[in-house]
């Protein structure tokens, strides 16, 4: 442990370390730098040796030269001597002229031999630096350990996070008075990022990165790969490669090793167990260091794919005020409650997306006395008046310092009561484009309420007709009988009673049960772990079989490959399905993206065929996807042009909820809370904007504070208009036309169903 401690210790970085560092990260970012340096430090000897020249010259014998010498005729002789060897008028004896061509020949193959040297030593210090191996003298920087399908989607939202805040601080004012600068709301957002792997190249990550950041179109003065995003090649569980990349000195770190462990899962290890080893490498890193300088800040979040019963138990120790210093995020549960979410709230996939995302209007945290005025503007508000103190954003709630939680009564969470008074100690949650929103000039007038329309009627949602549901595909993370409940009961709680929830998979092909119907003795022990869930029959046994939740909505299978239009026409010919999930995911398979796109996309040209074929409605589908295009490509199953999927875009989810989970870690439950749909937790919706406001043209602080006097604890966060146009987070003197088919998008902890009212 001894050698562990001291091998790669801080201050042990030389100046040759850093030197190095420096000059590998001007290469990476600028493609000639060696041709520059090569010039430059041509231009030095040759001026350094033209000032010699001039001074012996000059000095000569204690006597001006005959002709005076000027530093410019300096320079054009000593640039003569050193591009032609040299030269000498003087010589006329041929004796002397053969030594003398003799010499210069004798040097010339010596200087040769000394060129060749100094090339091979170049060249291999030049392949020394693209490989990507030197050491990392950076502290205070976010390191990103592995790479996978998501990683390049996460660098891009550090640099939309990094790109709104120099936004703001590159007025003319800002630029010439640093003082009067925004501070980051986060230290990701200023610190530079340092990618570590061995599945690629340098160059290979280098030119992944700018194409992605090219697409996004951020600009290279703000990002810049080589100097912002600095590239490494190593091994993330290997010790020695984190202590090589400052794995100690740095406040934020990100594990992407789900690719790898999906291959460790192939070869026989335990789920999650590169993942696992890497979070262990880190945990000997910090506690062999002799000093870990962002301790009381530092955040390391890992990603994983799917639910663990025993990556927890991992501790890597608390910061100051006491929170976790390890985050273990769970992705399957952002994509599950998105995806089937979207079955009773369509639209809302690009709603929580966009809150998530750093491109626009995001989730973001700063504490209140970070604020521009030291939060004077809000200190002593209760959260409820908050909702209209930002001309710019979003209130959204409070986070309590752990020191004087105990003396405040507050349930936490998105959408807690709004009698909570805001403290100088309180973090404050909110949704905006800038990390330091503008206070507002006034309060915006109260409307009346809508004639004939109390706060009771407002709260009762309408009645809507049953629907039938195909689900196509399967979750791996369904397996788990305990996940499959709950996605069961997460979804059928907010469907009318009547629905029908039809799973269409090759699950009975499962080699666990070889060839017993697989699915009806999962849902046996789906029945066992949710009370809720009942068996009615089994009919047709290996093929299907009948289910109920809560006796409101059944529960049926489907034996067959979604994929086959054979398979989707026998299912759709036997009843008429009105809305559909597309999972890109099947049973016992691991695809790669383009794969699962291509397969998506292929069911989707199947609907719609079988749709035209048998005369069915227009039909709504939720769609996973994990390639950007794969919306551009996909034809909706129905010519209607209501009949638009919804894309979940898988990668874009797992990137901005692994991004918000590092910038802002005290915010992670917060966020969790937003897909997890269950009764008293926050939950984000649509609700027809006329239930609770006049029809016509108002200002979204009107709007919110209308809301307010009949829900006084929910939290308006913008509009869904009937054209498919969302306004997320307006400024509240922005003028919303509220019409017919217009949906207001809310968060609340009302308890809320299909066909019956909401309580509080």
């Amino acid at each position: 442990m001894d050698a562990l401690r001291f091998a790669f210790d801080e201050e042990m970085t030389s100046f040759a370390d850093h030197a190095a560092y420096r000059a590998e990260n001007i290469v990476a970012a600028h493609a000639n730098a060696f041709f520059y340096l090569l010039l430059v430090a041509a231009f030095i000897v040759i001026s350094v040796l033209a000032l010699g020249w001039y001074a012996f010259t000059t000095n000569a014998a204690g006597a001006e030269p005959e002709e005076p010498l000027s530093y410019a005729h300096s320079l054009f002789i000593t640039f003569q001597v050193v591009a032609s060897l040299g030269m000498d008028d003087s010589i006329t004896d041929p004796g002397h002229i053969v030594v003398f061509v003799l010499m210069c020949f004798s040097g010339l193959f010596l200087f040769a031999i000394l060129i060749g040297m100094i090339t091979e030593s170049f060249h291999s210090f030049v392949a020394g630096m693209n490989e990507g191996k030197s050491k990392v003298s950076l502290s205070n920087h976010t390191l990103i350990l592995g790479w996978n399908e998501t990683t390049v989607r996460v660098a891009c939202q550090m640099a939309l996070l990094r790109r709104q805040w120099r936004q703001q601080n590159e007025t003319w004012v800002r630029t010439l008075f640093p003082w009067m600068r925004v501070k980051p709301s986060t230290p990701v957002a200023e610190a530079p990022i340092v990618i570590l792997t061995d599945r690629f190249s340098k160059a290979e990550m280098q030119d992944a990165l700018e194409f992605a950041f090219d697409e996004c179109g951020i600009s290279k003065k703000r990002t810049t790969v080589g100097r912002d995003i600095i590239c490494r090649i190593g091994d993330p569980t290997s010790i020695k490669d984190l202590q090589r990349v400052g794995a100690h000195r740095a406040r934020s770190i990100l594990v992407m090793m789900s690719d790898a462990d999906k291959e460790g899962d192939v070869e026989g290890y335990f789920e999650h167990g590169m993942t696992l080893r890497t979070l262990l490498a880190i945990r000997i890193v910090m506690h062999t260091a002799k000093k870990v300088p962002y301790k009381d800040d530092m955040r390391v979040v890992a990603q994983i794919e799917k639910s663990s019963d025993y990556m927890d138990c991992i501790q890597l120790g608390k910061t100051s005020d006491g929170r976790n210093i390890l985050n273990i995020v769970d992705l399957s549960l952002f994509l599950n409650s998105v995806t089937f979410t979207g079955v009773s709230h369509p639209g809302i996939a690009f709603a929580l997306l966009d809150m998530l995302s750093f491109e626009g209007v995001a989730m973001r945290l700063r504490k209140v006395t970070d604020f521009p005025d030291g939060g004077k503007h809000i200190i002593g508000l209760t959260a409820r008046d908050a909702s209209l103190v930002w001309e710019n954003a979003v209130f959204l709630d409070v986070i309590e310092d752990p020191n004087e939680a105990q003396n405040l009564a507050s349930p936490g969470g998105l959408a807690s009561p709004g009698d909570r008074i805001i403290t100088s100690t309180d973090r404050l949650i909110f949704l905006s484009k800038v990390s330091a929103p503008k206070p507002a000039a006034r309060v915006p007038p109260v409307l009346p309420p809508k004639p004939a329309f109390s706060g009771h009627e407002a709260r009762v949602p309408p009645v809507l007709p049953p629907c039938k549901i195909l689900v196509c595909g399967w979750c791996p993370d369904w397996d788990n009988p305990l996940n499959f409940a709950q996605r069961i009961q997460c979804t059928a709680s907010e469907l009318p009673k009547g629905s029908q929830l039809t799973f269409l998979n090759m699950k009975n092909l499962s080699d666990d049960a070889d060839g017993d119907d697989v699915f009806s003795q999962l849902m046996q022990q789906v029945c066992k772990t949710d009370p809720d869930i009942s068996e009615e029959e089994i009919a047709n046994p290996g093929k299907g079989g009948t289910w109920a939740y809560k006796e409101r909505v059944t529960i049926t299978y489907e034996f067959g490959d979604a994929g086959s239009y054979s398979t989707l026409e026998r299912a759709m010919k036997k009843q008429v399905f009105h809305k559909a999930i597309v999972l890109s995911t099947v049973v016992n398979l691991k695809l790669n993206a383009f794969v699962r796109d291509t397969r998506v996309l292929t069911i989707l040209v199947c609907l719609r065929a079988l749709q035209r074929k048998l005369h069915n409605q227009p039909l709504h589908v939720i769609v996973e996807n994990s390639l950007d295009n794969t919306s551009v490509l996909a034809i909706a199953p129905t010519a209607d042009h209501h009949g638009i999927p919804d894309f979940v875009n898988t990668h874009a989810i797992y990137a901005c909820a692994l991004a918000q989970s590092l910038a802002y870690p005290r915010m992670v439950p917060f966020v969790s809370s937003l897909f997890s749909r269950e009764d008293g937790t926050p939950n984000m919706f649509l609700m027809d904007a006329l239930q609770l406001l006049p029809e016509g043209e108002w200002t979204f602080g009107s709007i919110v504070a209308l809301v307010k006097q009949s829900l006084p604890d929910d939290v308006v966060i913008g509009l869904r208009q009937s054209t498919g146009k969302v306004l997320m987070a307006p400024k509240l003197s922005d003028v919303c036309r509220c019409h017919s088919g217009d949906r207001l998008m809310m968060i609340s902890r009302r308890v809320r169903r299909a066909d019956g009212p909401s309580a509080d």
